[in-house]
């Protein structure tokens, strides 16, 4: 999922970011700690392609429980 959202940012953070973000999500919430990693990963990759791109408006409505999911993780 980061190679892709590496490689066609923007249009799949544009075209489909609430469905990548909600996965993100729900994998922040696993019981494995290695699954949680791996969605942080995620989270930099997804995001890298709108900062790139001046497409940050994507990821806002997700900024809270992002945050706040990692505030627990870390």
């Amino acid at each position: 999922m980061g190679y892709m959202a590496t490689e066609f940012a923007p249009e799949i953070q544009i075209n489909f970011g609430t469905m990548i973000l909600d996965f993100i999500l729900k994998a922040l919430n696993h019981p494995m700690m290695k699954v949680q990693y791996k969605a942080v990963l995620c989270i930099i990759n997804f995001e890298q392609g709108l900062i790139e791109n001046k497409e940050v408006t994507v990821v806002e409505p997700y900024l809270e429980g992002i945050m706040s999911h990692l505030a627990r993780i870390f």
